[in-house]
């Protein structure tokens, strides 16, 4: 007997059921140019793109490749790819021609859709990539590629597959903080629950506008707040390239009730701008951080304004909406009090910490983070070892040490990767960052593992310090005095330039090891 999972539907995808429910309402804002779109428009728009598609020979299981900023394009791009059973292949525009050849040679795509502007960096990718892909140029021209979108949207033809709960819809690139990207394959199953939890948690309706803040070639870009608006009849707002000003231009001047969420470069660019001195934010009725650890001098900016901003966990092997503060039920003050935890499971996730045996840690005991729910991933595009290694019994195994307390919060310590081993004790970098951001003129900071003859490895941080100041290292470590043991302070420090992140705002240490990882002070 097939199982259930595996039955094929006629339809899924929310873009045709919310036109039927919200066929006159507003679903997505273009902010550059102030065009709106109603959920009947996205649903037309949708099909003729789909039609235009299958014509190229796009059927399902067809890869189609999109490197766009956050525009209507991309939207419809999903949208048609979800009637045609094919995979959706978003590409991180911020990447080089060879990094984008490596994504093109590993899915193999039918078709890339790209935006103008990035024509040369396409034609790049192709040559070295070798592969033969049809090209659709959005605002181009017929000189630049072999169709251009203004076709699409003139299709009269149409297209729908029957989709099973575990076809895959997207496949997801890794932020590569270890090299290379891993390809996460996203089911129609991961979309769905990812939707229901998301709504159901954040209490989510047709009232509510959000400004999407990340970009669309990442899980927090379209599963934090645009898939799931679009399933509820909400609004969304949509902006080519991040501007710090936007969200204060935003809420400011609409109605709202606004949510957001962003990763914590966006809210520090934000809370830095000229225009957040004077913005009130009465609008906004809360604000989430994810990604990575946020910085607690950013959100103390946002909470002078009586802003609710709190953080969240989840990745895109595991969710992403796996925990998150109840910051609809929280005070102020207690939001201030717990500002350091991710909060508590998002509906349908079951989170656990175990310890190195697999038994299950209990309160405050540090263990690794696994996450058991119908939100979890397929697996690596054609990694299957990778997969084994995350994706055991329908379980993610984060690679994330964290621990709870006794009423149930989260949060999270560091990377079971990071982890500095030095004389046979565990040292864990997260802590020591945190502690660093403390300095007043320490505006960014991160912390490596690099090689000691006596102690096999010792902690060396890395700052970025405000404009002008010329800290010394005593004053730098100054800040652990009293506050860890004498092992954990780093023997090592570097000032630099920047701290290189990736687009949900990791660390890429990787990078830093490869940069500053020799055992020396660099002042």
């Amino acid at each position: 007997m097939t199982e259930p999972s595996h039955y094929t539907y006629p339809e899924t995808d929310i873009f045709s059921a919310a036109s039927r429910h919200f066929a006159s309402l507003t679903a997505v804002i273009e902010y550059d140019t102030g065009r709106k779109h109603s959920y009947m428009d996205l649903e037309l728009r949708g099909r003729a793109v789909a039609g235009f598609l299958r014509e190229l020979g796009v059927g399902k299981g067809s890869r189609i490749a999109v490197l766009t900023y956050n525009s209507i394009e991309t939207i419809d791009l999903l949208n048609a790819s979800w009637k045609l059973g094919s995979i959706y292949v978003p590409i991180n525009w911020r990447l080089a021609p060879r990094e984008i050849a490596y994504i093109l040679r590993d899915v193999e795509p039918r078709v890339i859709v790209y935006d103008a502007s990035f024509t040369g960096v396409v034609e790049e990718a192709l040559k070295e990539a070798k592969r033969e892909v049809l090209r659709v140029s959005i605002n181009g021209d017929s000189r630049s590629s072999d169709y251009l979108y203004e076709e699409a949207l003139r299709s009269r033809t149409s297209a729908r597959e029957s989709l099973s709960l575990e076809d895959p819809l997207m496949i997801l690139y890794t932020g590569g903080t270890t090299g290379f990207p891993k390809g996460a394959l996203i089911s129609v199953r991961q979309v769905l629950f990812n939707i229901l939890s998301e709504i159901m948690t954040w209490r989510l309706s047709r009232s509510i506008r959000a400004p999407i803040m990340l970009p669309l070639f990442h899980t927090g870009g379209w599963n934090l707040l645009t898939l799931p608006l679009l399933a509820v009849g909400g609004t969304i707002f949509l902006r080519k390239r991040f501007d710090p000003a936007w969200l204060v231009e935003l809420v400011e001047a609409e109605k709202g009730p606004f949510v957001v969420f962003a990763v914590p470069t966006i809210y520090y660019m934000v809370s830095s701008h000229k225009s957040f001195g004077e913005a009130r934010f009465e609008e906004v009725e809360w604000m989430l951080s994810g990604g990575a650890p946020i910085n607690k001098k950013i959100l103390e900016r946002f909470w002078e304004k009586k802003v609710k901003i709190a953080q969240g966990y989840g990745s895109t092997e595991a969710g992403p909406n796996n925990l998150t503060m109840p910051i609809w039920e929280l005070s102020l003050d207690e939001i201030k009090h717990r500002w350091s935890s991710v909060g508590k499971p998002f509906a349908f996730n079951e989170i656990s910490v175990l310890r190195e045996d697999g038994s299950p840690a209990g309160p405050r005991e540090l263990g690794e983070l696994v996450v058991c729910s119908p939100l979890s991933f397929s697996g690596y595009w054609g990694m299957p070892e990778e997969t084994s290694k995350t994706l055991r019994n329908s379980c993610v195994y984060t690679g994330d040490i964290a621990y709870y307390d006794e009423q149930g919060f989260y949060y999270i310590v560091d990377r079971k990767k990071d982890i500095i081993k030095s004389g046979g004790e565990q040292v864990y970098p997260r802590e020591l960052e945190e502690i660093a951001l403390t300095h007043p003129l320490v505006e960014d900071a991160a912390v490596i593992g690099v090689p000691d003859e006596k102690w096999g490895e010792v902690p060396k941080l890395l700052v970025k310090v405000a404009k002008g100041a010329r800290p010394t290292k005593e004053s730098l470590l100054s800040v652990y005095q009293g506050k860890v043991a004498r092992y954990k302070v780093p023997k090592y420090v570097a000032v630099i330039d920047e701290i290189p992140r990736n687009a949900a705002g990791k660390i890429l240490k990787r990078i830093l090891r490869e940069r500053h990882g020799e055992p020396k002070d660099e002042l």
